[in-house]
């Protein structure tokens, strides 16, 4: 987990594009040992719900299944 008041990572990252005006929306990105994104999910967008909550075991299985490849 990260705090990144600076927005550093975000711009490190060229996530940018995920930001809600000037600030970090509801997005997760799962990054891999190689430094590399290996899993995003942006839970206010539209096709996700909009709801800008993602449920905590809906997350920890879909980054299990990231990390296991699947």
């Amino acid at each position: 987990m990260l705090s990144d008041p600076e927005n550093a990572a975000w711009d490190g990252y060229g996530t940018s594009g995920w930001m809600m005006g000037s600030e970090p929306g509801h997005a997760f990105f799962l990054v891999g040992n190689d430094g590399a994104i290996a899993w995003v999910r942006d839970y206010a967008a539209p096709e996700h719900g909009g709801l800008m909550y993602g449920p905590p075991s809906e997350i920890a299985s879909q980054v299990r299944e990231a990390l296991d490849g699947s």
